[in-house]
């Protein structure tokens, strides 16, 4: 019988990283038992995808220990720059505080779209650098990204680090794109505010608030700037016309002209 031709290992390495971009980076990483041929391919995949589910384990930190362990050797056998990351994690409540140390060496990477999900846990430590633009600007990170999507959860902690550090920013030259979604958008306004003010070249915010605010409540910071336009505003909240028209209200504090606004 003749023997059968592995044809997608004779491949070029483009077109086997840009293959396993479609799988986990774990599946990925299992390649390369193949063969040598497939030996290091994983490590210059321009895509990672960490997904981890331990919802569903009681008691048990033994897992979290080896996905974090996994993680951090992934990156430090990374040597070619990345395109995406995606983190998407879930972990049970109750024994685990994941690290996010891990971002210091993304950064490093310089990719160009960074994606992080986080549930089921109560608290994880942040490295600094995530929130400094002082330390991230000269990383290519935050300060320079044009489209960013924020999910917050209350969490007292992150938002004062929030609060804090993206006052502090000089600037976010490049953003154009904002999305904030928020269990309390009413008590998160003065973050909304910071970034109306340090973002000169923002053109589109979308504000979805997950769930119905008070709608008497102010925010915290007093106006001590106004921009003079904005292209688009997209407003989401369940379809409450009279929250809706309280957060165009606030924004017109910050904001001169919004060419459209957009509620659904």
């Amino acid at each position: 019988m003749e023997e059968a031709i592995d044809w997608i290992s004779s491949l070029p390495d483009e077109i086997l990283t840009h293959i396993l971009s479609f799988i986990t980076t774990k599946e990925a990483v299992q390649t390369c038992i193949l063969s040598k041929r497939w030996r290091n391919t994983w490590a210059s995949v321009p895509v990672l995808k960490f997904e981890y589910d331990n919802s569903h384990l009681d008691g048990n930190t033994v897992e979290d220990l080896k996905f974090e362990q996994f993680v951090d050797g992934v990156l430090q056998n990374r040597r070619a720059l990345l395109d995406t990351v995606i983190y998407d994690c879930d972990f049970n409540r109750s024994t685990w505080k994941p690290s996010m140390e891990w971002l210091h060496r993304v950064a490093l990477l310089r990719p160009r779209v960074i994606s992080v999900d986080i549930t089921g846990a109560d608290n994880f430590e942040c490295p600094d650098s995530v929130f400094s633009c002082a330390i991230l600007e000269s990383l290519n990170g935050l300060s320079n990204t044009t489209c960013l999507v924020l999910h917050l959860d209350y969490s007292p902690e992150l938002q004062l680090q929030w609060e804090k550090d993206i006052a502090n920013c000089r600037t976010f030259k490049n953003l154009k794109s904002l999305k904030i979604i928020s269990q309390d958008i009413i008590d998160d306004f003065d973050l909304i505010a910071c970034f109306l003010w340090h973002s000169p070249a923002l053109q589109h915010l979308t504000l979805m608030a997950e769930i119905e605010g008070d709608t008497d409540e102010e925010p915290r910071q007093e106006v001590c700037f106004q921009r003079e336009y904005l292209e688009n505003v997209t407003i989401s909240c369940y379809k409450d016309d009279e929250f809706a028209r309280k957060l165009v209200s606030m924004l017109g504090r910050y904001v001169k002209t919004i060419g459209n606004i957009i509620i659904i």
